[in-house]
């Protein structure tokens, strides 16, 4: 009976493990996915294939002649809208402030801006199309035209879903230019209202005409064209990403394993354009609303104190913060938040975190959020590094740096043995247990206190990461591995 008692803690906390389990952990895991591209042209697609893990922005059957046209389309996941833009320039930033363009030199008058066009515009939504002439980075002109479902009157051009229909822009440039702006965007992007998830635009074969023939739009035809390709972290979400990049990348990790996972706060965000700096973020839940998180994340239902460790890297521009967060959910009711670490200087090596949490009421779902910046005052280019996420309760252990001048484990990654070796020998006997990710202890071995040195076989154990415990006397001293 007494036996039974005591295995009964041990059979609950086993229960507890079992049901909190990070996937990739240790961002050793990633995807590669490819996305279309058009010369001269910057688009939404870095940032939807980071929410949404597809472009929006795409390409279409051409008009006329031509192979190839642009095709915008408002996507959605969940509440949360990701806006499909393009603008011509050869580098990112916001075109609506002038501050991007292709060169094009041309002295002389240019009377009239023309392509086609196709498109579904909602009901209560607008597609937009702007043009920007410059001279030596200053703007010399400036027009627009919108795309809705009302009638084609002035600027204002009607659905056209199933053909291809001129639009055309009366210009009135005289003066010379060196660089143009054309952008377009398939929702009503600055003003956010009545955006519609059907709408939908598409152009091609844009040119100029004026008193003699004029230079080629570069990229005005779109036929140019190729795929590129970004990686994610698999059982990752990210949501803060800017005009041209996803603020994420796979870099050199920290111990165990090949790879870490490194956040930028990209400097133009691409909500609006991109007006100011936008936080990188990823997330093990979902974005759901237009207000922020709300629910989603991995399987936790434990009530228990529990920490969140992991190891970090921070380079911060100003005062600015890098932040991990862990909050547990209910559905859609947050039943424990506030819980989070804040990186607030830098720090160039790798250095170990926690995040102490614990319900208030029985979750269903654990999400863990991992920022670059604060998200009130964001800096650009802060970086954050994050790698070898665990829970206490997961791995039943702490993860405490090894000192090199007590002992040393090697190899790491480790295929048959796995070897310990203390510097200054031992004088009573080590305990070397061996651990999965879900608490399992799988091996278990005794060594005499004369040993400096320990061979431990792990050849039956599979393929994966394992956690390392080793007592000596009082002294513990607990790290992860790798058996490949």
């Amino acid at each position: 009976m007494k036996r039974l008692l005591l295995l009964l803690p041990l059979v609950a906390i086993l229960t507890t493990m079992a049901n909190a389990q990070i996937s990739n952990p240790s961002f050793e895991n990633w995807s590669t996915v490819s996305y279309p591209t058009f010369s001269s042209w910057q688009t939404s697609n870095p940032s939807c294939m980071s929410a949404l893990g597809f472009p929006n922005v795409t390409y279409t059957t051409g008009a006329v002649s031509s192979p190839h046209g642009i095709m915008m389309k408002t996507a959605l996941v969940g509440k949360d809208t990701q806006y499909a833009f393009a603008y011509s320039s050869t580098t990112i930033g916001n075109p609506l402030l002038g501050l991007v363009g292709v060169p094009y030199n041309y002295n002389g008058a240019i009377n009239t801006f023309h392509g086609y066009y196709q498109s579904h515009i909602g009901p209560n939504d607008t597609g937009r199309l702007w043009l920007t002439f410059k001279h030596s980075g200053n703007i010399v002109g400036k027009d627009s035209i919108t795309f809705t479902t009302g009638a084609s009157v002035g600027p204002n051009y009607t659905n056209s879903p199933s053909a291809w229909t001129v639009f055309t822009i009366n210009t009135g440039i005289a003066t010379a230019v060196d660089e143009i702006i054309i952008a377009a965007v398939s929702s009503n992007i600055l003003l956010r209202q009545g955006v519609d998830t059907s709408s939908w635009l598409a152009l091609d074969e844009l040119v100029f005409v004026g008193g003699s023939t004029l230079p080629v739009i570069p990229g005005g035809s779109f036929d140019t064209t190729h795929a590129d390709t970004t990686i994610m972290p698999n059982n990752w979400n990210q949501y803060a990403t800017g005009l041209d990049s996803t603020g994420v990348s796979r870099v050199a990790g920290h111990t165990s394993g090949t790879y870490g996972i490194q956040l930028t706060t990209q400097p133009i965000g691409g909500g609006n354009f991109g007006i100011s700096p936008l936080t990188a973020l990823i997330s093990t839940g979902s974005f759901i609303s237009n207000n922020g998180p709300t629910g989603g994340g991995v399987p936790y239902t434990g009530t228990s104190a529990d920490t969140l460790y992991g190891w970090y890297k921070y380079s911060p521009v100003g005062n600015d913060t890098g932040v991990v967060c862990v909050s547990l959910w209910n559905g859609t009711t947050q039943v424990s938040g506030g819980n989070c670490f804040y990186a607030t200087t830098s720090a160039s090596s790798y250095t170990q975190f926690k995040v102490p949490f614990h319900a208030a009421s029985a979750p269903t779902a654990m999400r863990i959020d991992i920022a670059s910046s604060s998200f009130h005052t964001p800096f650009a280019n802060s970086t954050l590094t994050v790698d070898e996420l665990s829970l206490h309760s997961t791995t039943g252990v702490q993860q405490i740096p090894l000192t090199s001048s007590d002992i040393a484990v090697y190899p790491n990654p480790a295929n048959d043995v796995l070897n310990i070796k203390f510097y200054n020998g031992i004088d009573q006997k080590a305990t070397v247990k061996i651990y999965d990710l879900s608490g399992k202890m799988m091996i278990n071995k005794e060594f005499g206190a004369s040993n400096s040195s320990i061979s431990m076989p792990i050849s039956s154990l599979p393929v994966g990461m394992y956690f390392y415990e080793i007592q000596n006397g009082d002294n513990v001293v607990r790290n992860k591995f790798v058996k490949d």
